[in-house]
């Protein structure tokens, strides 16, 4: 009985360990068996990345939140997946978390339940290696319960502290904005909160964004017209600008729930898509770091496309090495018959760099497409992913059909780069949703989706992954060259100059590695206490250039940078004038 026992857990370790991607289009990786509610991905500096996932225990009263963190072949780096908590919920609740990857590569994961008996919010902290951090959580309410609370949004600033944001409503509030400050440690900084409201106008569904220099941005609907505020504050919750910036005015509708808005950060400021008028067309708003308006159009949007058929679910791409924005939508006819993906490439400045009316991804007639996504690729190449229906016969019908999953590469003209121009990332006759994709590292894209293959009904399907190669294969990618592998041995380089520094400086960093790189900078003190994060990003192949202004009130002195380049750090002294 102990030899038989001892197989089956030798066998069962050994495919956990062994279990990657696949290069067959038909053979996804599974990577959990279990049916869930929702799930989130993050990636991690070292290009593994975190699954977060909730389902219900003993019946929807309880609804757990797991975390599991795979690597970047899609093999599971703990023995076992983590608990969040084991609080009741409410049954919509399964709706209401989070999940944000933190500077050091922590798990920030943001509960909602009624442990207190009424909707709360409590935030967890995990460590890389699968450790609770705030063990007992932190209750971000600090004791006062409102009567309702929903759509809870989260962001670390640099000073290493998170801002975290939410609405309330109650019988005696049409719509309230708390905002609270966490520290590293899990100390709540502001008392019972932040808090925007006033008597008759609601205040509802805040997005953040990290603005740089210990302040952020929110952007949340204002009034019965929703309209769009865009509000930057410092780290004590004070507003920065004098007044809050009208982001957008047009007419959505209905509210901006969490599918309808895409709040996008870029170069200090914030980039807002979103769909609007009758019927609906695609906007983009681009409100600089110092509140105005970038584009001509101003609060009333940026048109991205000039067809006349129903815009639905705008995804925003910033790219920052090449200053520029990319927009991804859905469009349908007026009966939904037709369907299409569209994407646009946009100046900084509001220019409509490609066709009018965008570049069709692929058009379905009549079968449905659903579930997309887009990630910037290589020198300034944009990756879209996608779902489309389809039957035996390659004729689209309704709902509960197969469903294939593919990609494709654009140039920075809109071309297509791959010599099929889409990629069949998963083709096994099965139902799938919620398609997501995680950003270029080591020169691949990570997607997920839940796939109902092997299960019974339309229902409770599981969750798979797959990666694509930035050559648009899938599995295991090519050795590089010798040439390659040469240069793999090289370090990358860091220098700042000037030095010493005034005002601003310049950080250059040599990247012998693949473009996607990512890297992050951190300011240490003389006795070498890390200060904070001050920059992170991708990196492109060979030099980069970073510009860096010195933050008002950093005193002078000597300091060290410290230059993480994917597993690797270097070091700068500095003197600040």
């Amino acid at each position: 009985m102990k030899r038989i026992a001892l197989f089956w857990a030798l066998t069962f370790s050994w495919t956990g360990l062994f279990a990657q991607w696949s290069d067959n289009s038909k053979e996804n990786l599974q990577l959990i068996d279990q049916a869930y509610y929702t799930f989130e991905t993050e990636i991690l500096s070292d290009g593994s990345w975190y699954l977060y996932y909730n389902r219900p225990e003993n019946g929807i009263d309880t609804v757990v939140p797991y975390l599991q963190r795979f690597d970047a072949n899609g093999v599971s780096l703990w023995d076992e997946r983590v608990e969040v908590s084991k609080q009741p919920t409410l049954s919509y609740t399964k709706y209401m978390n989070a999940l944000l990857v933190d500077n050091e590569d922590n798990a920030i994961i943001g509960v909602q339940d009624i442990r207190h008996g009424v909707e709360s919010y409590t935030a967890y902290k995990i460590s890389p290696d699968g450790i609770s951090l705030w063990p007992n959580g932190v209750d971000l309410h600090s004791g006062l319960y409102p009567e309702g609370c929903a759509a809870l949004s989260m962001i670390q600033i640099a000073d290493g502290s998170y801002i975290f944001a939410w609405q309330e409503f109650g019988a005696n509030s049409s719509g309230t904005i708390r905002m609270q400050r966490v520290s590293a440690e899990g100390n709540c900084l502001w008392g019972e909160g932040k808090v925007l409201e006033t008597l008759n106008v609601p205040y509802t569904y805040p997005y953040l964004v990290d603005a740089g220099n210990n302040e952020f941005i929110l952007v949340y609907a204002y009034g019965a017209s929703e309209e769009l505020q865009v509000r930057k504050m410092d780290f004590d919750g004070n507003d920065v600008w004098a007044e809050p910036t009208v982001g957008f005015s047009g007419t959505m509708g209905s509210s901006p729930l969490w599918t309808y808005l895409n709040v996008v950060p870029a170069a200090g400021g914030v980039l807002i898509g979103t769909y609007a008028g009758d019927p609906n067309y695609p906007y983009c708003v681009y409100v600089r770091k110092d509140g105005t308006h970038a584009f001509v159009e101003a609060d009333a949007g940026l048109r991205l496309g000039y067809s006349e058929w129903l815009a639905w679910g705008i995804k925003l791409v910033y790219d920052e090495e090449n200053q520029t924005i990319y927009a991804a939508w859905r469009e349908t006819d007026f009966s939904q018959g037709f369907q299409r993906i569209v994407t646009q490439k946009i100046s900084m400045a509001g220019e409509l760099l490609w066709d009018p009316n965008g570049v069709e991804i692929a058009a379905f007639l009549p079968r449905p497409v659903s579930y997309y996504d887009a990630e910037i690729g290589p020198k300034g190449s944009l990756f879209i992913s996608y779902m489309e229906q389809y039957d035996s016969d390659g004729n689209g019908v309704g709902s509960n059909e197969p469903v294939k999953a593919l990609a494709v590469l654009q140039g920075t003209e809109g071309d297509f780069i791959w010599e099929d121009t889409a990629v069949v990332i998963s083709d096994t006759a099965s139902i799938k949703y919620g398609l997501t994709s995680l950003p270029l590292s080591d020169d691949q894209w990570i997607l997920v989706w839940e796939d109902v293959r092997d299960v019974e009904g339309v229902d409770g399907g599981y969750l798979y992954g797959q990666n694509v190669n930035v050559n648009g294969l899938l599995g295991e990618k090519v050795e590089p060259s010798a040439n390659e592998s040469r240069r793999e041995t090289h370090a990358a380089t860091f220098h700042v100059k000037p030095n010493p520094i005034r005002d601003h400086a310049v950080f250059h960093i040599e990247n012998p590695r693949y473009s996607g790189q990512l890297f992050r900078i951190e300011m240490m003190n003389a006795n070498g206490a890390i200060m904070g994060e001050i920059c992170r990003g991708g990196l492109h192949e060979g030099m980069n250039r970073i510009e860096w202004n010195r933050p008002s009130g950093l005193s002078g002195g000597f300091y060290l940078l410290k230059a993480t380049v994917g597993d690797r750090t270097q070091f700068a002294k500095i003197i600040l004038r």
